[in-house]
C-alpha cells in the first residue's frame, strides 16, 4: 500500500524536538506516512518555495500563528484544506 504524503508546517524544528506531544506526533506519522516537516521560517523567508502534490497537509503552528501567517501559508499549499492540530488553543 502506498503511504499517504502528508506536509506538516512547524514554528520551528525546536518545538517539534523539545515538545513531547509534538515530536511523538511526527514520530507517529513517520511510521506510516511520508512526510515532509517545514518550518515557518522556511514558509516567511522562502517566497517561491515549492513543494510537490501532498495528500494531506497538517498544520501544527500555533492558532495565532497560522492566523498572522496566512496569505504566506496559502501561497504555499493553495486551495489544499488543511489539518489543524494545536496545543496551545487560545
Amino acid at each position: 500500500m502506498k503511504k499517504l504524503k502528508v506536509l506538516v508546517l512547524v514554528d520551528g524544528q525546536k518545538y517539534v524536538a523539545e515538545n513531547c506531544y509534538a515530536h511523538q506526533l511526527i514520530e507517529t506519522l513517520q511510521l506510516s506516512c511520508d512526510i515532509t516537516v517545514v518550518s515557518l521560517r522556511r514558509i516567511r523567508f522562502f517566497p517561491f518555495l515549492r513543494f510537490g502534490k501532498y495528500d494531506r497537509v497538517l498544520s501544527m503552528l500555533r492558532q495565532r500563528t497560522l492566523l498572522n501567517f496566512l496569505p504566506e501559508v496559502r501561497r504555499l499549499v493553495g486551495d489544499s484544506p488543511i489539518y489543524v492540530y494545536d496545543q496551545d488553543p487560545w
